[in-house]
């Protein structure tokens, strides 16, 4: 679907040939840019799901409760002292240079 409606505008609209570098390079470009785009949305849309439904302060006091590998893992992510965790801070580039 969404390689037919590039090829519709690239070949239909735009009057570019099919077989052209240049028609099969703009072609690329609209049909990734498209499918690019809907991606980021539906990855937005499901991350203010999580969000809605799963709070910080509920992540970090299970993570803070629950004796798992990934929580040790996943724990400092959220800034999260667990009972076993590897504190891992963050590189913060410093602007002395």
């Amino acid at each position: 679907m969404i390689q037919q409606f590039a090829d519709w505008l690239v070949y239909g609209i735009m009057g570019l040939d099919s077989a052209s570098p240049l028609g099969t390079a703009v072609n690329f470009f609209f049909y990734d840019t498209i499918k690019i785009l809907i991606l980021l949305f539906f990855i937005s849309v499901l991350m203010g799901i999580i969000n809605a439904y799963f709070p910080i302060e509920r992540l970090r006091n299970y993570f803070r409760h629950t004796k798992c590998t990934g929580c040790n893992i996943c724990s400092p992510r959220f800034s999260v002292p667990s009972r076993r965790s590897v504190h891992v801070r963050p590189f913060r580039c410093s602007s002395a240079l």
